[in-house]
C-alpha cells in the first residue's frame, strides 16, 4: 500500500512538473503604419528558458477583418512546443490595400529579430504561423525574395523566416482569386492591368523558399485544399521541404482533430536542431 502511495505521488510530482504555465503580455507595440500603432501580443510557457525560437502568429478573417486575440489559443499550443509567440496586427484592406498586409507582417518580423536580445529569442529560427488569410501571409513570408515589399523599420534587418505553418490558408491565388476578391484585395486594377501574383504564393517560390507544412481538410468550401497541391509540388520540386496534412473530414477550421503531432514534429526538426 505504502508503495503505490509511493508511486502516485512521484506520477503527481511528474505530471506537476511537466504541466506548463503560459503567459501573455498584450499590446505590445512594434511599429507605426497608417499613422497609428501596430501592436502584438507575446505569448511563452513560463519554463526558464532563453534564447526560444520565435513564431509570428498572423490571424484571418479573409483580409477584411480579424484581430489578433484570435489566435492566442494556437500561440498557446505553439508555446507548449517551445516557442515564443508574437501574435500580431496588421492593417485590414478596408484601410489599406495590398501590399500593407505583407509590409507589416514583414515589419514585425524585423521588428522582434532588432529586438531579439529583449525578447529572449533565437533571431536565426523564426516562424511564421498562420491561419486562412494569415496563412496566405505566412506563405508570403515564406516564399518572398529580400527586399520584396519591405516596410521602412529596421532596414538593415532581415525579414525573412526560416519555417512556414500554414493552417488552411490559400497559397495559389491565381486558382483562388475571384473579381470580388481582386477588388477587396488590390481596390481595382489600374489600366486593367492584373496583380494577381504580387499576392501569389505559388508565383514567389524559389529554392530559397523556407520549409512549410499545408495543413489543409477535404470538407473545406472557403479553401478548397484542391488548390494547394501545385504550390507543394511547386516547393517540392525547388528541392525546399513541404509536408503535406490533408485531414479527412476536416473543415476550415479543423479544432476537432489532432493535428498537433504533425506540426510538433515538423517544428522539432525545422526550428530546434
Amino acid at each position: 500500500m505504502i508503495k503505490l502511495l509511493l508511486i502516485a505521488l512521484l506520477l503527481a510530482a511528474s505530471a506537476a512538473a511537466f504541466a506548463q504555465e503560459i503567459k501573455t503580455e498584450r499590446n505590445v507595440v512594434y511599429g507605426q503604419a497608417g499613422g497609428h500603432d501596430l501592436i502584438m501580443h507575446i505569448t511563452e510557457a513560463v519554463d526558464g528558458v532563453d534564447f526560444k525560437p520565435a513564431m509570428v502568429c498572423i490571424h484571418g478573417g479573409g483580409w477584411v477583418a480579424g484581430e489578433p486575440e484570435g489566435m492566442l489559443g494556437w500561440a498557446a499550443e505553439m508555446a507548449k512546443i517551445g516557442f515564443k509567440c508574437f501574435t500580431i496586427q496588421y492593417r485590414l484592406t478596408g484601410e489599406a490595400k495590398w501590399p500593407a498586409q505583407i509590409e507589416d507582417c514583414k515589419m514585425a518580423v524585423r521588428h522582434i529579430r532588432a529586438n531579439a536580445k529583449k525578447y529572449g529569442i533565437n533571431p536565426n529560427r523564426i516562424g511564421a504561423f498562420g491561419h486562412s488569410a494569415g496563412g496566405h501571409i505566412s506563405c508570403m513570408l515564406g516564399v518572398l525574395k529580400p527586399g520584396e515589399f519591405e516596410g521602412a523599420e529596421h532596414p538593415a534587418v532581415s525579414s525573412q523566416v526560416q519555417g512556414v505553418v500554414n493552417y488552411c490558408g490559400p497559397e495559389n491565388m491565381a486558382a483562388f482569386m475571384t473579381d470580388g476578391l481582386y477588388d477587396n484585395i488590390f481596390g481595382g486594377a489600374p489600366n486593367g492591368a492584373d496583380r494577381t501574383a504580387e499576392a501569389d504564393p505559388c508565383a514567389h517560390v524559389s529554392r530559397a523558399s523556407a520549409p512549410h507544412i499545408l495543413i489543409h481538410g477535404t470538407i473545406d468550401d472557403l479553401v478548397p485544399w484542391q488548390q494547394a497541391e501545385p504550390y507543394r509540388d511547386k516547393l517540392r520540386e525547388c528541392g525546399v521541404r513541404c509536408d503535406w496534412l490533408l485531414v479527412e473530414g476536416g473543415w476550415h477550421v479543423i479544432d476537432n482533430y489532432d493535428i498537433w503531432p504533425e506540426i510538433t514534429k515538423f517544428c522539432k526538426e525545422v526550428f530546434f536542431k
